[in-house]
């Protein structure tokens, strides 16, 4: 090995000690602040990503509303209806009607999370 990349090597790693604190505090700060004011729906924009989801559900399949990408929303859909399927999150829901009707009405917080 030359001494050109053991310098390189060196610096990489001071350079991944110096960010490390950084992105661990604001990971900790994330997860820390994520269930803030939930079950309340009040947040500024997972609720406009979230219940069009919630509501594509049952089967159909229109957001009406193009705010936001829709395709993040068809793969929220996708996500909600494989937790139904294994059964996490939806309360005593038998139906995807009864699902969404659980995520709007009772606690939508596990919805929120996911």
């Amino acid at each position: 090995m030359n001494n050109h990349s053991i310098k390189s090597m060196l610096r990489n790693k001071q350079e991944i000690l110096l960010w490390l604190p950084p992105v661990l505090l604001g990971g900790l700060l994330r997860f820390w602040g994520l269930a803030f004011g939930l079950p309340s729906t009040l947040r500024p924009d997972e609720d406009m990503v979230v219940l069009p989801a919630l509501g594509m559900v049952g089967g159909h399949l229109d957001p009406h509303d193009y705010t936001y990408p829709t395709f993040y929303k068809y793969l929220l859909v996708a996500v909600f209806k494989l937790c139904t399927a294994l059964g996490l999150g939806t309360g005593p829901a038998e139906t995807a009607w009864q699902v969404v009707a659980y995520g709007y009405f009772v606690d939508g917080t596990f919805f929120f999370l996911t």
